[in-house]
C-alpha cells in the first residue's frame, strides 16, 4: 500500500484562493452566531483521541470553534450530511491555515516576506458507531503544502512558523487504526503517525506559530510535519495520574527521506534507521479538573549522524521534559509551560533548549474568545569544534492575539523578535511579524 499522492498534479498556490470565500464570512454572518468558542486548550492534560489530537497537538490553533450542528459557511448546503456521517461514526474535518509573513530587519534577508499556506482534511471512524466493535478508530488524513519558507530567508536554527514550506506537496499525512481496551486504561496506534501527537508536546504551546513551542530542537529526527512516518506507539495508564508512552518509528527522514509522502511499501527502506522515543506523564488535578502535568521522555536515533568535527556518530539520542500548569489569579486561568531538551552538541546545532510561555483567554473580547500569549524559546548552540557558531545561543521571543471574529474563522497577528538569529553573532536580531488566519471549511 503506498501513500503517495501525485504532488506534480498539485499546485495549491496562495492567488488561487478566493478573498470572497475568505474575507466573505467576516461581514455576511448574524451577530447571534458571534458566540465564544469552547477552550479546549485549558484543561493541560495528554489525549489520544483521534478528534482532541487534530485539534490539540496537530492543529495551528486548538481553540477554533467548528460552526454550529455541523454546517459550513461554505458548504451549508452539506451540513446536515456532515452531521448524518458523524453520527453514523464518520467525522470530517477541514482546516485550512494562511501566514503572512514580514521581516522587516535583521537576520540574513532583512526586508524579505513570505507567504504559506496548509490545508488538513481529516476523516476519523469510530468502530463502535460506524462497524458495531468496540475500542478501535480508524483515521486518515490529507494534507496540501504551500508558499515559502520564511524561516530560511531568515536564516534562524528555529522555525519562527510552524507550517513553513519548502516546497509544494500534496500528501496523506495519517493513515493510522487505534484500539483501546479497559476504558482507554491501554491503547495501541499503528500506521503513518505524527510523533508529536504523542510525544514532547504542551497544548499549552499549541496557541504559539513558533515551531520550538510544539517541540524542542534538541529531539533529532522526529518524525512530524512535514513528514511524519509509519510506526507504532502505545500508551498504558498506571495510575489515575501516572501513564507511560513508548514509539517505535521509520527514521528515514533525518537522512533527507520524504516520509510524508512515502507509503507503507517504503517503511525502513535505505537506509532503514529507526527513531525510538518513550515517555511518562503524572497529572494532576483540583476537584477533578485538570490543571497540570509533567512529562518526562527519553529519544534515540539509530542514522549515522555527520559529527562537526568531520567524523560520523552512529546513532544519537536525548532527553526531554515538558511541564504544564495552569494558574487561576482573580479567577482568570494562565495556562503555563515549560520544555526542557538535551542532546548531543558533537551533531545536534541546539544541544540544551528551553522553552516558557503562558496564554491566557477571553481578556478584552471575550464575545470574540481572544487569547493572549507571550513565550520564550532559548537555544543553546554546540561549541563543538567545526559547529561554525560565533553566537553561544538563539533566543525567539513570541507575542500574539488571537480572536475569532466568527464562528469557523480566527485571525491572529503574531510578533518575534529574535536574538542571534542562526547563532551568528554578525547578523542583526531579527523582527518578525506575521498575521495568521485559520479557517474551519
Amino acid at each position: 500500500m503506498n501513500s503517495t499522492l501525485p504532488s506534480s498534479r498539485f499546485r495549491f498556490r496562495l492567488g488561487a484562493i478566493p478573498a470572497a470565500i475568505l474575507l466573505g464570512p467576516l461581514c455576511t454572518l448574524p451577530a447571534a452566531a458571534q458566540q465564544p468558542a469552547t477552550d479546549k486548550a485549558r484543561q493541560p492534560v495528554h489525549t489520544t483521541d483521534d478528534t482532541e489530537e487534530f485539534r490539540r497537538h496537530d492543529r495551528t490553533d486548538p481553540t477554533i470553534d467548528v460552526p454550529a450542528e455541523w454546517t459550513s459557511w461554505l458548504v451549508p448546503e452539506v451540513g446536515d450530511l456532515r452531521r448524518q456521517w458523524h453520527d453514523a461514526g464518520y467525522t470530517l474535518e477541514a482546516y485550512l491555515t494562511v501566514d503572512s509573513s514580514a521581516h522587516p530587519s535583521g537576520g540574513a534577508d532583512a526586508g524579505s516576506t513570505a507567504m504559506r499556506a496548509l490545508l488538513d482534511v481529516v476523516l476519523s471512524i469510530d468502530s463502535a458507531r460506524a462497524m458495531g466493535y468496540e475500542g478501535g478508530k480508524w483515521v486518515v488524513g490529507v494534507q496540501g503544502i504551500t508558499g515559502d519558507n520564511g524561516s530560511g530567508e531568515v536564516g534562524v536554527l528555529q522555525n519562527y512558523s510552524n507550517i513553513d514550506a519548502v516546497e509544494d506537496r500534496l500528501q496523506i499525512n495519517r493513515l493510522w487504526y487505534q484500539h483501546s481496551w479497559h476504558e482507554g486504561e491501554t491503547l495501541v496506534r499503528i500506521g503513518k503517525i505524527d510523533a508529536n501527537s504523542m510525544f514532547a508536546g504542551s497544548v499549552n504551546a499549541s496557541h504559539f506559530i513558533h515551531s520550538s513551542m510544539g517541540y524542542s530542537p534538541t529531539i533529532l529526527g522526529l518524525p512530524t510535519y512535514p513528514d511524519p512516518a509509519f510506526g507504532a506507539a502505545v500508551e498504558h495508564k498506571l495510575t489515575s495520574a501516572l501513564s507511560v508512552s513508548a514509539g517505535l518509528f521509520d527514521g528515514a527522514g533525518r537522512a533527507g527521506v520524504k516520509t510524508g509522502l512515502h507509503g507503507l511499501g517504503s517503511t525502513f527502506e535505505r537506509p532503514g534507521d529507526a527513531f525510538m522515543i518513550a515517555q511518562g506523564t503524572y497529572a494532576w488535578q483540583d476537584a477533578e479538573t485538570p490543571v497540570g502535568n509533567v512529562s518526562i521522555g527519553a529519544w534515540k536515533h539509530t542514522g549515522n549522524f555527520a559529527r562537526f568535527d568531520g567524523g560520523t556518530d552512529d546513532g544519537t539520542s536525548g532527553f526531554y521534559s515538558v511541564i504544564e500548569q495552569r494558574i487561576d489569579v482573580d479567577g482568570r486561568a494562565l495556562n503555563t509551560f515549560m520544555q526542557l531538551g538535551t542532546a548531543d552538541g558533537d551533531v545536534a546545532p541546539i544541544k540544551n533548549h528551553v522553552g516558557l510561555g503562558l496564554t491566557t483567554s477571553d481578556l478584552f473580547l471575550p464575545q470574540y474568545h481572544d487569547t493572549l500569549g507571550l513565550g520564550v524559546s532559548w537555544g543553546e548552540t554546540s561549541s563543538a569544534s567545526g559547529a561554525g557558531f560565533t553566537a553561544s545561543s538563539e533566543t525567539a521571543i513570541e507575542l500574539f492575539y488571537g480572536a475569532q471574529l466568527v464562528p469557523g474563522v480566527r485571525i491572529k497577528p503574531d510578533i518575534q523578535y529574535i536574538r542571534n538569529p542562526g547563532g551568528d553573532s554578525s547578523l542583526d536580531d531579527a523582527w518578525v511579524l506575521t498575521l495568521r488566519m485559520t479557517v474551519s471549511l
